[in-house]
Formats: structure tokens, sequence, C-alpha cells
């Protein structure tokens, strides 16, 4: 079994070949990999590169002749800086650029060994985009495993937030490892066949790889406070914080909701406490009493208005029907006119204003419970009538209109305003 390393320096890897441009202790040939490689096409078994691609001038001529030298089924282990570190970005050294899509332009198939949401892009969806450029690629690499190891502090985030952070900050990630399978067949190795590989793989990886790994476990066991950390904690605050303001809200809605309810629960008593009147032998203060509930000028009103000095009782009228208007006599000139009418039930009541034996006005009000009705006037008038009626034939509502009793004589109960 033919297995070499390339760019293998004064470190090679006991059991491979070592390759590289100088003639370094270890090095076993020396060649210029920017050329073609010193090796027969399909005789290589297995290539090991640890961060030495990253140096060559053209990574898709790399691929080109690792390809070329290798049998199919071969397997290629690669570790490599991982480009988005601020050192890495800077190192004019290197001449290519490792990320988790570097493999990606050199497979042209789908993949079930790397997750999607580790590549998936809007413009890229699926794994394979070496034909990207219209191109026919003939050197195919399948992608077995994807590795990352990174900055100590970020060793102890779970997957999910390691990649978030890898994919969105510099600095997070500082090596990647691939291992990649030869395909020259022209048809994709099934995922059986690669978890088979990869099975094998587990058992030749390099001692450097697993160095790596277990530096990344011994980070994570230690205490770091990484900017997610600090991201995470504040979010722990916002979110108790929320939790705590929207528990307060929710006290105060139902407070506020309590309080409602019993507001309307004593309008309802009220409400049926003034109807309740109506059924009885009404006296001066029951209906003042009332009525000052809703407009306390308008119990004033009856109180003061001269036309009632000698009232003797307050009543309400028989109910109105909407065959027949009741009729009274009001004051000319008034601008506004503020009268008192109770209903049972919601009811529409009809009102026409005559002056001097013409109809002037005519308006239709809705009444509902004991209620306060403003008409306006704007003529100026030596006789004026108002004559009231139910709107619609047909109502059974019980509605009356509140009256003054004044020397034996019943008068429609007014406020006016002049």
């Amino acid at each position: 079994m033919v297995r070499i390393e390339l760019g293998c320096g004064a470190t090679k890897c006991e059991g491979y070949i070592g390759v590289d441009r100088f003639e370094l202790p270890g090095v076993d040939i020396v060649a210029d990999l920017n050329a073609v490689f010193p090796f027969e096409d399909d005789t290589v078994d297995e290539i090991w590169a640890c961060h030495s691609l990253e140096h060559l001038d053209n990574i898709s001529h790399t691929f080109s002749e690792m390809y070329r030298i290798c049998k199919h089924g071969s397997i290629i282990q690669i570790l490599a800086p991982y480009y988005f570190t601020t050192l890495n970005i800077s190192n004019f050294y290197h001449k290519s650029v490792w990320t988790e899509d570097t493999p990606r332009l050199f497979d042209i198939w789908s993949t079930e060994q790397i997750q999607k949401e580790e590549y998936i892009m809007p413009h890229g969806i699926e794994w394979g985009v070496g034909r990207s450029d219209n191109s026919d690629l003939k050197t195919i690499f399948q992608i077995v495993k994807e590795e990352f190891f990174y900055f100590p502090e970020y060793c102890h985030l779970s997957d999910e937030l390691k990649r978030q952070a890898r994919r969105s900050m510099l600095n997070v990630c500082d090596q990647v490892y691939y291992v990649l399978v030869v395909n020259k067949s022209f048809k994709p190795f099934s995922k059986q066949e690669l978890d088979e590989i990869l099975k094998n793989v587990n058992k030749i990886e390099p001692s450097r790889i697993k160095q790596i790994r277990e530096r990344d476990r011994e980070n994570a066991n230690k205490s770091f406070d990484s900017i997610y950390d600090r991201i995470t904690s504040c979010e722990g605050i916002f979110h108790v914080q929320k939790k705590i303001f929207d528990d307060l809200n929710e006290k105060i809605g139902k407070q506020e909701q309590r309080i409602i309810e019993q507001e309307r629960k004593i309008l309802e008593q009220e409400k049926k406490i003034s109807r309740m009147l109506v059924y009885r032998n009404l006296s001066y203060d029951d209906v003042t009493f009332a009525i000052k509930k809703f407009d306390e000028n308008f119990y004033d009103g009856i109180q003061l208005n001269n036309d009632y000095q000698e009232i003797q009782k307050i009543v309400f009228s028989d109910k109105l029907s909407a065959e027949k208007y009741l009729e009274f006599s009001v004051p000319i000139a008034y601008s506004k006119l503020k009268i008192c009418l109770y209903s049972d039930w919601d009811s529409g009541v009809f009102f026409e204003l005559v002056q001097d034996g013409r109809i002037i006005k005519q308006e239709i009000k809705e009444i509902d419970g004991l209620q306060m009705v403003v008409l306006e006037n704007a003529v100026v008038s030596k006789k004026a009538f108002l004559r009231i009626r139910l709107a619609a034939a047909g109502i059974e509502s019980n509605v009356k209109v509140l009256l003054v009793k004044c020397k034996n004589k019943e008068q429609l109960a007014y406020v006016a305003e002049f």
C-alpha cells in the first residue's frame, strides 16, 4: 500500500512516504508540488496533508494531481487552517481558502454525510457545486467527513452554537479536517459505502488529529468566557425580566378586568333600580335621586326652574305608542332642550318640533333605560310644541316621558338653555 504525506516538512507522520520541496529529516522525496507530482497514475492508496496545501500556488492543480496519482477509492486526509481568523486572513503565504465549503468545489453530488445546516445557502442548496461554472468536472472527490477545531472559549458550546459562531464571526474555529474519497467511476458512492470507508479511516487516522481533538476536549472542561456566553447571559437576564414584566402586565390586566366587571355590575344595578322606580308610586326624592346619577344639572333644573316652583309630584307619562303623539308646550327661542325618558328596552323615539303651526324639526333618538335627551333648536318662535311618539309600530317597549305635576296639571319636565 502506497501512503504519501504531501509537504511533510521535518515532522513526517509514521508510515507515510514524505514529500517536500526541502531536503529535511524524514523527507523521502524532494519535489516541487506546484509542478507535476513525482508518482505514476493510479498508484497511490492514501494521501495525508497537514497544513501544507494552502501554501501551493494553484489548488485546482493540486487536486488534479492528487486525482491523477490516486486509485479509485483512495483516501485523502487534509488538515488545514480555517480561513476566518484574523491571522489566516492576514497570512500572505497562504494561497488558498479552506472552509466548510472548500470540498464542495471538487464534488458534483449530494451527500448525507454532512448535515445540510452545515453548508446550505440560498444559492447553494446541494453539497456538490463542482460544476457551478458549467464545466465538466473530471476530478471528483466525495466527502466522507468534515470536522472543525476551535478556539478555547468556544469548545464547550453545543454543535449548533459552534456552527452559528463559526459562520458569523471571526476567530472561532482555527483548523478544519477533511476526509475525502477519490471517485473515478462517475457513479457516487452510496451512504453505506461511505460509512464503511469512514470506519476504516478511523483506524488509520493520523495522531495529529487525535491530539487536536483531545486539546478541544480539555478546553471544553475549562472555564472560558466567550462572546456567546456573554450573549447567552444577557439573553437570560432579558428573558427573566421580560417574564416578570409579562406577569405584572397579566396581573394588572386581570385587575383592570375585575374593576371593569365591577363597574359594569354597579351600572347594571343602578339601571335596575332606576327602572324599578317606574313601576311604583314615585316620590319627588326617588326620581330626582335616580336622575341625579345621570345628570346633575337636570336635577337642579327641576328644582330651580320658575315654572315648577309649585311642584307637587314628579311622575312618568303613560306608555308611548307609535299611533298617537304626546304633545307638550315648550319655551320659545331655546337653543337646547333637555328632557328625560325611560325605556325598559332599546327603542327608537320620534320627536317632532312644531312652531307657529309648522313642523320645524323631526328627529329619532335611541332610548335604553333612564336617559337624558338633548334636542337642539335654532328658530325664534312665539309658540312651540314638542310632539313625542314611538318611532315604529308594534313595539312592546315600556317607554315613558318624565313629567311634573303642578297645580294638578301635568307638564313636561325639562331644562332649557337660551
